[in-house]
C-alpha cells in the first residue's frame, strides 16, 4: 500500500491528476503505528520501482522534491479538513514527512 501510494503522487503530473489524500494516508500512516523495518523498506522500494516502471515512470531518490508533484499535492488538501474526523495536519509538516521517509529508502542498496 505504502508504495502504491507514493506511486500516484508521484504520477500526478504525467496524469494531470491532484492527489491529496495520499499525503494524508502516508502521514496518518506513519504517525499511527509501527515504521517499516529496514528489509520492509527494501520490499516497498522495489515495489515502487516495479510500479512506476509498468507504468513508464522513471524515479529517484529526490523525485519528491519536484515543485509540480508538490503543488499538485498541496492544491486541494484543505478540502480534506471535511472529510476526515480528526485535526488536518498542516500539509507542510505531512509533506515533509513523507518526504523524509521516502528519500530514505534504501536507493541503491535493493539488490
Amino acid at each position: 500500500m505504502i508504495a502504491e501510494k507514493y506511486r500516484a503522487i508521484l504520477q500526478q503530473e504525467k496524469r494531470n491528476r491532484f492527489r491529496r489524500q495520499d499525503i494524508f494516508d502516508l502521514y496518518y500512516l506513519f504517525n499511527n503505528y509501527q515504521l517499516p523495518t529496514r528489509n520492509e523498506k527494501r520490499k516497498i522500494l522495489k515495489s515502487l520501482i516495479k510500479k512506476s516502471e509498468s507504468r513508464q515512470l522513471q524515479v529517484n531518490q529526490y523525485y519528491m522534491v519536484n515543485k509540480e508533484i508538490i503543488r499538485r499535492s498541496k492544491k486541494e488538501y484543505p478540502l480534506l479538513a471535511q472529510e476526515i474526523i480528526i485535526e488536518l495536519p498542516d500539509f507542510d509538516i505531512a509533506y515533509a514527512e513523507i518526504q523524509s521517509f521516502y528519500e530514505s529508502l534504501p536507493w541503491g542498496k535493493i539488490n
